[in-house]
């Protein structure tokens, strides 16, 4: 049995950064069970990793120079290192670090 999930439009605008469409349409047909909050984890997903693609882009368009791959993947690398320090260790807010700082500011 095929399974079709579609986001609604308010999904899509909540999704869809202001330089993207928001009437963009993205189907997806699935071939089995699957869950509609999987399917939408999964959708949720390559929407920010357009954006994340489409941010890098913009940055690397407007530098005064080009980056090499080199920079890239140490980029890649340093960012998958905090991501790596908050799945083990969690992150604390701004707010959490000046109340253990005891900061009244």
């Amino acid at each position: 049995m095929s399974e079709v999930f579609a986001l609604s439009a308010a999904e899509r605008k909540a999704l869809a950064p202001a330089r993207q469409r928001a009437d963009a349409v993205l189907g997806v047909a699935l071939n089995g069970p699957a869950s509609e909050r999987r399917v939408r984890g999964v959708l949720s997903r390559v929407v920010a990793t357009m954006d994340t693609s489409q941010a890098i882009g913009q940055v690397l368009h407007a530098a005064e120079t080009l980056v090499g791959p080199e920079t890239l993947a140490a980029i890649r690398d340093r960012e998958q290192a905090w991501r790596d320090v908050e799945a083990r260790h969690g992150m604390l807010t701004s707010a959490q670090v000046a109340a253990a700082a005891g900061s009244r500011s």
